[in-house]
């Protein structure tokens, strides 16, 4: 019976180190490759990479406010005074970066090249799909917990009647015998 005790103790400690390394990068906005995310420490410090598979190559650090994008260029603001324009070169080849700009540089370069509007604000900022990390792991917590404790029970009430049984034997005296 113990082994099957540690099953649920080996995923508990599997479980518990999991959590510990943390969890995915939480994503807000996505053209492509190129996603507006929050790392799992810090789910309100948004940055501008490129994903390459899992893993995100940081094009404009955090804190990224607002985005937009078309076929061909992608616009970023950082915090209140720096903008970015990327160029997108391909689906699975990182874009180029040209920035800090100013406002007025930005502004200029807008009306030159036709760049695109913002389109996503970090103030109205939803998560494009997926749990916080923190929020699976203690889910998963709870879940083995709540497991372990049925079986804990189960096993109790299975003893219960035994012991109930030996301890009425053994309460008998010798007048009931008679």
């Amino acid at each position: 019976m113990s082994r099957l005790w540690s099953l649920p103790a080996l995923m508990l400690s599997l479980l518990a180190w999991g959590c510990t390394l943390g969890g995915p990068a939480l994503r807000y906005w996505q053209d492509g490759k190129i996603v507006v995310y929050a790392t799992d420490n810090d789910y309100d410090a948004t940055k501008l990479g490129f994903d390459e598979g899992g893993a995100f190559l940081g094009l404009v650090s955090a804190p990224v406010t607002d985005v937009g994008s078309d076929a061909t260029h992608v616009v970023v603001r950082q915090g209140q005074g720096n903008y970015f324009i990327l160029t997108k070169r391909g689906a699975d080849t990182e874009p180029d970066v040209e920035g800090p700009l100013t406002r007025d540089a930005f502004e200029k370069a807008i009306t030159e090249q036709s760049l695109p509007a913002f389109s996503w604000s970090s103030k109205t900022k939803k998560p494009l799909g997926g749990l916080p990390w923190d929020l699976v792991c203690i889910g998963s917590f709870v879940a083995l917990f709540t497991f372990c404790l049925a079986r804990h029970i189960e096993r109790r009430s299975r003893r219960e009647p035994e012991r109930l049984g030996n301890q009425q034997e053994t309460d008998q005296s010798p007048s009931d015998f008679l």
